[in-house]
């Protein structure tokens, strides 16, 4: 399997960013005829943006090429990348998927769905020994989201605790933005700070200004929403949050690139951290 001796440590080239936020630039899907060099691009432009890592999205959902040729080009891109150095994050909620982004040298796996998709998936990245990044839209049949968000990040650690993945080798991640979700979300953006004392790093994504789109005019434009969505990005900054994941990096970065050292509830946690500690 090709990644680095040590994945997700510091020495995986992103984990070790000092005193401020990583910047994890979304890669969109490719559209019409566009060749795999063509997509590296537009990754490679990420990183020039300011991007410590790239989220490749290996999965999406009504792609139109199909998802067999669509996994074929992006996982193409995924090695590519990593053949430049970048960091790269595999984003899928696919176990399948995931084992070959790893081989491919993918240092993260980002699974929006937290593991929960996929019964293989939590125990294929412990295996992998890449750093998961685990969603919060748990997709298990009767399982709702908690309005307490701490309480579901506890629970969400104990099993992929029970799955094989270290303390030090998980990274929560927040998608903010679902209006169907919002009252939720905007519990998980006021208990950031709170959820961070579990000594566990957190990454937000904040999709589009959704989550603040009742405070925006019913006739706001894109500019509008972009501002709404770097907003969300500054609050979960000043939270103390390892990561923003945007769209827009560069504006992203010339914004956030100033503000002060992280506190503790970015940094890594320790190896000794364990789930009792965190249930405590």
């Amino acid at each position: 399997m090709r990644r680095p001796d040590r994945p997700g440590s510091p020495d995986a080239g992103a984990d070790d960013a000092p005193g401020r936020p990583l910047f994890i630039g979304t890669l969109a899907l490719p559209t019409g005829d566009e060749m795999v060099g063509e997509t590296v691009a537009r990754g490679a432009r990420l990183v020039a943006d300011g991007a410590d890592i790239v989220d490749v999205p290996l999965t999406g959902p009504g792609d139109s090429r199909g998802g067999r040729d669509h996994q074929s080009h992006m996982l193409s891109v995924v090695q590519a990348l990593a053949d430049r150095g970048i960091v790269v994050s595999a984003n899928t909620c696919s176990a399948d998927s995931a084992l070959v982004a790893a081989e491919r040298g993918a240092r993260y796996i980002n699974d929006d769905s937290g593991g929960t998709a996929d019964i293989f998936m939590a125990r294929v990245a412990a295996a992998s020994g890449l750093t998961f990044i685990a969603g919060s839209r748990d997709r298990r049949k009767g399982v709702l989201p908690r309005l307490d968000a701490r309480a579901q990040a506890i629970r969400r650690i104990g099993e992929l605790h029970e799955a094989g993945i270290p303390p030090e080798r998980l990274v929560l991640d927040w998608s903010l933005g679902d209006p169907e979700r919002s009252e939720r979300d905007w519990r998980v953006l006021e208990q950031l700070e709170h959820i961070g004392s579990l000594g566990y790093r957190q990454v937000v994504t904040a999709a589009n200004g959704s989550l603040l789109s009742s405070l925006l005019p019913d006739d706001a434009n894109a500019e509008q929403r972009e501002a709404a969505t770097l907003a969300v990005s500054v609050l979960a900054v000043s939270a103390g949050v390892w990561a923003v994941r945007v769209r827009n990096v560069a504006r992203t970065h010339r914004v956030l690139r100033g503000f002060p050292p992280l506190g503790q509830s970015a940094r890594q946690p320790s190896a000794s951290h364990d789930v009792e500690a965190v249930q405590s």
